[in-house]
Formats: C-alpha cells, sequence, structure tokens
C-alpha cells in the first residue's frame, strides 16, 4: 500500500479528533505546555508551539534528550510509543505535533529557529547538553531542513538522526487534502538536504512494503538503513523502532 494510501485511514481520526485544537475553529484552545520545572527569565519561551512533554522516568541516567517530530496526523499512537519508551531508558522526549504546527505555513528558516527554541529549552529545564532528533513522515521529510539551518553550537549538540518513513519531498503546509493525493503545496526535494549531513549519524528506517521511500537511495558513509516488515506503519511493531532509535543514542559515549 501506498504512504498516502495508510495515512489517510490512521490519520483522518486524529485530524478529526484535533480539530478542536486548531486555530481557526469553534472552540479551539490548546492546553498550555506544563513544564518540568519553574523557568528562569533566560530559557527560551515555547509556550506558542505545540509540543508533549515526555519526562524520564527509569532509573537510567543518560546526558541525551530527544525531540520527536511527529507525523501529519499528529501526536498519535507511534510517537506516544517511542517517547515513553525512550523516556523508559532514561532519555526524556518532547514531541511536536506537525500537524498543528504545519497548520500554519511555515520556512525552513523559521521552523529550524523553533527548534533550537526548542533544543535550548529543553537542554536546561532537563539538564541535557545532547540530542538526538527523530522525525516520522511528514516530520522526518522536513527534519534534514531543520537541522541544516541550526545556527552550529546547536547542530554540534545533535548526535543522531532517526528518519522514519523518509520520502524524497517535504512540505511546510499541512493540508488535509494531501492525504487523499491533492496537491499538497509546494515541495521541497529532500535529498540534497540530507546529503549536506555528513557529520551527524543518521538511522533511515522503512516500511519493506513502502513503495515511495527513499532510504534504500541513501549511501551517506553516516546513514544505517533499517527496513522493517509493513507498509508506512511498519506492521505497528513501535516497540522495535524505539530500540532502533535507543541503539542510535547508545552509541553516544556518556560525558563524564
Amino acid at each position: 500500500m501506498s504512504r498516502n494510501g495508510v495515512r489517510r485511514i490512521a490519520a483522518l481520526g486524529g485530524f478529526l479528533l484535533a480539530l478542536g485544537a486548531v486555530p481557526g475553529h469553534a472552540g479551539a484552545q490548546r492546553p498550555p505546555v506544563r513544564h518540568a520545572v519553574p523557568v528562569r527569565a533566560a530559557v527560551p519561551d515555547v509556550a506558542d508551539l505545540p509540543l508533549d512533554e515526555v519526562p524520564a522516568t527509569g532509573s537510567r541516567r543518560s546526558d541525551v534528550m530527544a525531540v520527536l517530530l511527529t507525523g501529519d496526523g499528529g501526536w498519535a499512537h507511534i510517537d506516544r510509543v517511542i517517547g515513553e519508551r525512550l523516556a523508559q531508558a532514561g532519555i526524556p522526549t518532547v514531541g511536536w505535533n506537525s500537524m498543528r504546527y504545519y497548520w500554519t505555513e511555515r520556512t525552513p528558516e523559521g521552523a529550524s529557529r523553533d527548534l533550537a527554541r526548542i533544543m535550548a529549552r529543553y537542554g536546561t529545564v532537563w539538564n541535557r547538553d545532547r540530542v538526538v532528533l527523530i522525525g516520522y513522515s511528514f516530520g522526518a521529510d522536513v527534519l534534514p531542513f531543520l537541522v541544516n539551518r541550526l545556527p552550529p553550537e546547536m547542530q554540534a549538540r545533535v548526535v543522531g538522526i532517526s528518519l522514519l518513513g523518509f520520502s524524497d519531498n517535504a512540505v511546510f503546509k499541512f493540508r488535509p487534502g494531501g492525504w487523499f493525493g491533492f496537491d499538497a503545496g509546494t515541495r521541497y526535494p529532500t535529498i540534497p538536504e540530507i546529503a549536506r549531513i555528513t557529520r551527524i549519524p543518521v538511522s533511515c528506517v522503512y516500511g519493506t512494503q513502502e513503495r515511495d521511500t527513499l532510504c534504500p537511495s541513501l549511501h551517506g558513509r553516516n546513514v544505517t538503513e533499517a527496513p522493517f516488515p509493513g507498509a508506512h506503519h511498519f506492521d505497528g511493531d513501535y516497540d522495535a523502532l524505539a530500540a532502533v532509535i535507543l541503539r542510535t543514542a547508545s552509541a553516544v559515549p556518556a560525558r563524564s
């Protein structure tokens, strides 16, 4: 089944549930982000961003945090499971809801600035100075653009990238019609962007039944290909997906 086919079914339910939280709809009111600790003035504010915090819950200690860019279905089951598994391994995770964020059209530069804010804030709040970046579907497609536009000091903090269901084009505006094959708007080729990332380890995860995945065609020395059974939802084996991401994070030596 094609990527669009599975997204139509899986994402439509999340879209309908989220309508009440999307700007412009009656009764729309997004609950504020719950901060883990009181915020100092020097810590960037992210209250304007649609984020979900998953603090570390396990006994293991890590100096790595994760930022997870969701698919266009929003903060869905796949994202929650991955966030929970990382948190259990001592890696706190902040989920960035792509459907709600890209409801307003963005630019690669503006979205990258917002990623830098997220990294700065939660690096301070959670006392983590290194970051693993994860993108699923829509979030995977835009992620290389954001990484390449981070300030050098922020880019240096990124120790791993996991792209789940990565395709050859990104869009920076969410359009529900894209689920049904209608025009999704301006498309940005992803190959030139991922080719620019040479220092950071990248794991590219894809379903063997996906017809539009880009992962098998990536040949960078820093890229690891990770095929999974199934299509765009990996047969629901989200625990195994989390294990791939954890291996990326675990390969990073802890700082003393």
